[in-house]
């Protein structure tokens, strides 16, 4: 697929889905603060729930993963808990990222004392907004597709060797 977006000068690189999921927050961010504001609800509330999710989001989808995949990609390292830590390498699961994220926006609402519903109402949208973007990039990653489907105007031709098109062979 398209692993890396751009290449600029000096060996910097910008990976697909690294910009996606940027991409991907920072529109769900914005979509959130402009719906908080035609409620009159507090659009730097929605600031503040974005920073702790996107904390928490990190951590959680990271912490899922290396549980997940402890026994297959850490357990056998010389030094696990260093690769458990090293997000650089890949692996993030969106569940983990979600439920602890949801869980510290809740508890940020309820030590403001913001309504749950009104505040959630805003975010449930863009939360999607941002999970679409976020699957985009990883469709250019390569690293999730789905199964083999009869020719279809909208299907993907996989490159010959590349990692889906050996494992719908096996």
């Amino acid at each position: 697929m398209h692993h890396i977006l751009l290449r600029l000068p000096y060996g910097i690189t910008i990976k697909s889905y690294g910009f996606m999921v940027m991409l991907g927050f920072l529109s769900a961010i914005w979509w959130a603060a402009y719906r908080a504001r035609k409620v009159k609800a507090d659009p730097d509330a929605i600031l503040d729930i974005g920073f702790i999710s996107l904390l928490a989001g990190v951590i959680g989808a990271r912490l899922f993963y290396v549980i997940q995949f402890w026994d297959e990609k850490f357990a056998n390292q010389p030094h696990p808990l260093l690769a458990a830590l090293n997000i650089t390498a890949g692996g993030l699961v969106f569940y983990g990222g979600f439920f602890l994220a949801f869980a510290c926006i809740t508890l940020y609402l309820l030590v403001k004392r913001y309504s749950f519903r009104l505040y959630f109402d805003i975010m449930a949208p863009s939360a999607m907004l941002g999970l679409a973007f976020g699957r985009i990039g990883c469709f250019l990653n390569g690293c999730c597709w789905g199964a083999p489907t009869e020719k279809v105007p909208w299907a993907v031709t996989f490159p010959f060797a590349s990692p889906p098109f050996l494992q719908h062979w096996q």
